[in-house]
């Protein structure tokens, strides 16, 4: 491609300088797909909450998963916690020494904790107010 039309939505002022256009040959893109193809995540499972599956790296290489990169996710290699990383602005991706790993990924809602922890704290609250109250009414005379 020689050229790049720009369409806007709606009227405004843009500098130049807020403007970056990216451009890469596609004379290698099936080569480049293949290559991606090269070392998958096999025997994928998913249950609940939990992806699971292994894949075998002739090198080191990152692991990129194509699920939403956000905070509640918990990465495992080879039964031990490793760092998930941000990858392209929106995956999630996990570096893999070469070697065949077995790969977990497990999803737990943030604050949860918190809240059953929280919400069992109001509820043993609550249940020691009605408490007191029965026998605060039992002492006092009729």
């Amino acid at each position: 491609l020689t050229t790049c039309t720009l369409k806007f939505l709606s009227d405004g002022v843009l500098k130049i300088d807020d403007i970056s256009i990216y451009s890469q040959s596609m004379d290698t893109y099936a080569d480049r797909v293949a290559a991606l193809q090269e070392n998958v995540l096999e025997n994928v499972k998913t249950e609940k909450n939990t992806v699971t599956g292994n894949i075998t790296v002739d090198q080191d290489k990152m692991l990129v998963i194509t699920l939403p990169y956000q905070s509640g996710w918990t990465a495992w290699v080879d039964g031990e916690e490793v760092e998930l990383q941000q990858v392209n602005y929106q995956y999630m991706g996990v570096n893999l020494t070469a070697g065949t790993h077995s790969i977990r990924l497990h999803y737990q809602l943030p604050g949860l904790k918190l809240a059953f922890l929280i919400t069992g704290g109001g509820l043993a609250a609550f249940v020691l107010i009605i408490i007191f109250n029965i026998i605060k009414k039992r002492r006092m005379p009729n």
